[in-house]
C-alpha cells in the first residue's frame, strides 16, 4: 500500500514538471516521434537488404505487401544499404537537433528561475529575510538550479525513450514477432529492479541535500566573522565540517553505488538474453537466417530506449529533493512587500 502511494505521488512529480511548459516537451515528443518513424523505415530497408543478400524470402513483405513483393526482391542491396545509410544519418541529425532545442529552452529557464528566486527573496517581509541563510542561496544558486535543469532534461528523455520503446515494440510486433518476447522480458527485469530501488535512492539523496545545506550553514556561521572564528575552538569547526560533508558524500556514494550496480549488470543481461533469443528462435520457431539478424538488430537498437525507459524515472525522482522550484514557491508565498512597483 505504501509503495502504491509512493509511486503515485512520484508520478504527480513529474506530471506537474510537465505541467511548467507543456509545450516545450509536446515539441520534444513530437520530434522525437519522426525519429521513430526513420528508425522504422531504416530498419525495414535493413530487413530487405538481408533477406535479398540471403537469398531468402521477405515474410513481411510477401504477408502485407505481396503486389509489391517482386519488384522489392529486384533491388540492388547496395542500394537499400546506401538508404539505410541515409535514414540513420538523418536520424541521428533531427534527434540532435530536437535534443539542442531543448536544451536551449532550459538554458533561459535557468536564467529564469535564478532571477526569479533572487527576486521573490528580496521583494519578502524583513522578517522572512532575517530566517534566511546566505549559504542556502549560494547553494540553490551554484548547485541546486543545475540538478532542476537536470531533472527537467531527463524528464524530456524519458518521455521520447517511452515513445520510442512503444515504436520498438510495435516495429517488432510487425517484423520479427520474437524480438516482442525479449523486449517485455528485458523491460519487465528492469521495471521490477527500479521498483524496489528508487525509494532508498530517493532517500540517500534527500539525506545528502540535507546534510550539504547543514555544511554550508556552519561555513557561513564561523566565515562571516573571521574575528569569531580566530578566538573560537577552529578545531571543532573544522571536525563538524569534516564530519557534515564526509556524512553527506557517504549518502551520495550510496546512490553511486547503487548506479554502478545497475550499469555493471546491464552487459551480462543483454548477452543471456540475446543467447536466449537465438535458441528459441531456432529450436523453437524455425526463423529464418535473415528474421533473426533482424530480432537481433531491433532489440540492439532498442534495449537501450526500452532500459533508459525503466531506469529513467528513478533518475529523475533521486535528484527531485534538490529542485529549485519547491524553494522558490516557498519564497513567492512569503508575506510580499511590493518593492518593485
Amino acid at each position: 500500500m505504501f509503495l502504491n502511494r509512493f509511486s503515485f505521488n512520484n508520478f504527480k512529480l513529474l506530471y506537474k514538471y510537465f505541467l511548467e511548459n507543456p509545450k516545450n516537451y509536446i515539441i520534444f515528443s513530437s520530434i522525437t516521434s519522426i525519429v521513430a518513424l526513420l528508425e522504422f523505415l531504416g530498419i525495414s530497408s535493413l530487413l530487405i537488404a538481408v533477406s535479398i543478400l540471403l537469398g531468402e524470402k521477405i515474410i513481411f513483405f510477401e504477408s502485407y505487401f505481396p503486389t509489391f513483393n517482386d519488384y522489392i526482391t529486384s533491388i540492388e542491396p547496395i542500394f537499400v544499404f546506401a538508404i539505410y545509410l541515409l535514414l540513420i544519418l538523418t536520424q541521428t541529425l533531427v534527434q540532435t537537433f530536437n535534443e539542442s532545442i531543448f536544451i536551449s529552452f532550459m538554458a533561459d529557464w535557468r536564467t529564469k528561475k535564478s532571477i526569479e528566486y533572487i527576486r521573490n527573496i528580496l521583494s519578502a517581509s524583513f522578517i522572512s529575510q532575517q530566517n534566511l541563510s546566505i549559504s542556502d542561496v549560494q547553494t540553490i544558486i551554484t548547485r541546486n538550479i543545475g540538478f532542476a535543469v537536470r531533472i527537467r532534461y531527463r524528464l524530456a528523455v524519458f518521455i521520447g525513450d517511452n515513445i520510442l520503446s512503444i515504436i520498438y515494440i510495435l516495429m517488432s510486433i510487425v517484423l520479427a514477432p520474437v524480438s516482442t518476447v525479449l523486449f517485455v522480458f528485458l523491460g519487465l527485469i528492469y521495471i521490477l529492479i527500479n521498483k524496489y530501488i528508487i525509494k532508498y535512492r530517493l532517500r540517500f539523496s534527500e539525506r545528502a541535500q540535507e546534510e550539504y545545506l547543514k555544511a554550508g550553514k556552519i561555513s557561513y556561521e564561523y566565515m562571516s566573522d573571521f574575528r569569531g572564528l580566530l578566538i573560537s575552538n577552529i578545531k571543532n569547526f573544522t571536525k563538524k565540517i569534516n564530519d557534515t560533508i564526509f556524512q553527506a558524500s557517504n549518502y551520495q556514494r550510496y546512490n553511486d553505488i547503487i548506479n554502478i550496480i545497475l550499469r555493471n549488470i546491464h552487459t551480462p543481461l543483454i548477452l543471456i538474453i540475446l543467447l536466449l533469443g537465438i535458441i528459441v528462435s531456432k529450436s523453437i520457431f524455425n526463423l529464418q537466417n535473415s528474421e533473426i539478424l533482424i530480432t537481433l538488430l531491433i532489440f540492439y537498437r532498442a534495449q537501450p530506449k526500452v532500459v533508459s525507459a525503466a531506469l529513467g524515472f528513478g533518475s529523475i525522482i533521486e535528484d527531485s529533493p534538490v529542485d529549485i522550484v519547491p524553494e522558490l514557491e516557498k519564497w513567492n508565498s512569503k508575506e510580499i512587500e511590493n518593492i518593485y512597483e
